[in-house]
């Protein structure tokens, strides 16, 4: 069975959202994801991902 990417990537944005709280420099969300599945989103401008370092 296939699995349908665009599907998962709304189902991730979702998730996102109900976990996302305001800071200073914006809004954060807790990384409970794969690298991979949050490269789509981000590829397509949905999300910006700023890595800790």
């Amino acid at each position: 069975m296939a699995c349908n990417q665009d599907k998962v990537d709304h189902v991730t944005l979702a998730l996102l959202y109900l976990v996302m709280e305001k800071e200073k420099q914006g809004y954060r969300a807790w990384k409970g994801f794969e690298w991979v599945t949050l490269n789509r989103p981000h590829d397509k401008g949905s999300i910006r991902i700023r890595r800790a370092g």
